[in-house]
């Protein structure tokens, strides 16, 4: 008989890390519709689908940002856009892995300076999404 010691998780809640600059949703929405980005659900951008904009973001940057946001179903107020701290490659300083999120920000049009550039992590507990930021 096996026993198990190591974490276990259920498919209820999953949680993540990014490196990138947070804002406000209706502000991070508007930046990504400037650079091109079209909801085909929802106009207003307040109930976006997340996942449907990391799918753009995927395309549009080939894999290297990704966005989370915070909010409950759908009713997002706060979303962060980054990259994923195990993106960076091993002999990559954090001050040239944050330098290449601000170039991949600039590229959207989203401006950002080194000191915007931080860690935030969270999860998703059911429906509803959270992340808690540090000064990283």
């Amino acid at each position: 008989m096996k026993i198990r010691t190591d974490f276990v998780s259920n498919s209820s809640s999953s949680s993540f890390v990014i490196l990138g600059k947070t804002m406000e949703f209706k502000k991070f929405f508007k930046l990504l519709e400037k650079a091109g980005y079209k909801d085909e659900d929802d106009e207003s951008g307040w109930n976006a689908d997340i996942y449907a904009i990391n799918d753009w973001l995927e395309e549009k940057t080939k894999g290297f940002l990704r966005a989370e946001a915070s909010g409950y179903d759908g009713d997002y107020y706060d979303a962060v856009i980054g990259a994923d701290p195990s993106d960076m490659k091993s002999k990559e300083t954090l001050k040239e892995f944050k330098q290449k999120i601000i170039d991949a920000l600039k590229e959207l049009g989203i401006k950002a300076k080194m000191s915007d550039i931080n860690f935030e992590s969270g999860g998703s507990y059911a429906s509803g999404m959270s992340f808690i930021g540090s000064n990283g």
